[in-house]
């Protein structure tokens, strides 16, 4: 058996903390135009996309189903599979109610 190592970082989040980059983005990447094709819509000044959750499906007890979130991207890492390049772009939620708090 090979012994695997698992990273364990922290990261910072919240709506005023910066966006982290990590390996090779190319230059022509954009992180508003993807949240903007993820999510439909990015507001560049406060840095969020506004999602509605489903109706249907998996239940959750953070979220209610049809509630509106907020969607922000804190990590932007870039990293080659097999020669080709990929960007994965991590994004966290928060409820669009003022109320929200950490658990």
């Amino acid at each position: 058996m090979l012994p695997f190592f698992i990273p364990c970082i922290r990261v910072e989040i919240g709506s005023d903390a910066p966006l982290q980059y990590e390996g090779s983005i190319p230059s022509d990447f954009s992180v508003p135009n993807a949240m903007k094709s993820l999510y439909g819509n990015f507001d560049p000044s406060a840095k969020v996309s506004v999602a509605t959750l489903p109706t249907t499906g998996a239940k959750s007890s953070y979220f209610d189903a049809g509630q509106k979130i907020n969607v922000r991207p804190f990590w932007v890492i870039g990293a080659k599979d097999s020669d080709t390049s990929k960007i994965y772009l991590l994004t966290f939620a928060t409820p669009d109610a003022k109320s929200f708090g950490c658990h």
